[in-house]
């Protein structure tokens, strides 16, 4: 049995993460769309990614693919917006042993990771499909019988379902995360019956997003909105941790006034 499966990895099959935060000369007539760093699906076809957290948290993180999960098989870059931005805005104010951490449709987990190996309290969640790939993400990571694996969980979670509800302890958390989640329009409900689960009114809630179809994401916020303040984060600070423009990042709070009413819907 390998203690580290990681060990097991060879160096040529994994590719090193790294954004450029200017345009080269070349580039710098043409829309921003055509810049490499912006596309998706630039690093898809890599078998393992290999990110650079050693200053925050002391380990280079790596990450296995899979495309043929379909889009939770893959690396987006909003995940590590999400996380880098946690670093330097959120975390230095927190004791991570006494702070509990959600992720939601985590797909690759890099936050998720990157937050266990910080020693917060961490349940990584998706799709019963997703669950063997994230834990393996997780496993690349972690070391067995660490005091990070005791503290990160990694659970099936289908938005709105209340079974998986019921397998997860936790009935409120302190941090809500997740990335890339506002483009199938039929979940809208569930997610934000899901965040309403597990809120109380100290909870923050941390998205990164893109405006792929604005009416959609319009549609999103309108629901959200209902119950939760919306801060949206200027794209000037967004850059800082991705130079990505059409980046979007927003911190969310349970709304006082609509605290009691929708939490007991949620919870009914």
């Amino acid at each position: 049995m390998i203690e580290d499966p990681s060990k097991a990895i060879k160096e040529d099959s994994i590719v090193e993460f790294e954004l450029k935060w200017s345009l080269p000369k070349e580039e710098e007539n043409k829309e921003n769309e055509d810049f490499p760093v912006f596309d998706d699906f630039r690093l898809a076809n890599a078998k393992y990614l290999r990110f650079d957290f050693e200053k925050e948290a002391g380990k280079k993180v790596l990450l296995t693919q899979d495309f043929t999960l379909g889009k939770g098989g893959i690396f987006w870059d909003g995940s590590y917006t999400l996380i880098k931005y946690f670093l330097s805005e959120v975390h230095p104010s927190l004791n991570p042993e006494k702070t509990s951490v959600l992720e939601l449709g985590a797909g690759t987990a890099l936050p998720g990771i990157v937050l266990g190996l910080l020693n917060y309290e961490v349940v990584i969640t998706d799709l019963k499909k997703l669950m063997p790939f994230v834990q393996k993400n997780v496993s690349l990571n972690i070391k067995p019988n660490s005091e990070a694996e005791q503290r990160v969980t990694c659970k099936e979670l289908e938005w709105g379902n209340e079974e998986h509800f019921a397998g997860i302890k936790q009935t409120r958390f302190d941090i809500i995360l997740g990335s890339e989640l506002i483009y199938i329009e039929e979940s809208f409900d569930d997610l934000v019956r899901t965040l309403l689960r597990y809120s109380d009114m100290n909870t923050r809630i941390i998205i990164t997003y893109k405006i792929r179809l604005v009416e959609l994401v319009e549609r999103f916020f309108k629901k959200f909105e209902e119950v939760f303040s919306r801060e949206a984060i200027p794209t000037e600070v967004i850059t800082r941790f991705h130079p990505n423009p059409k980046q979007y990042l927003a911190v969310a709070k349970l709304k006082p006034e609509a605290a009691q009413r929708f939490k007991a819907l949620a919870d009914s």
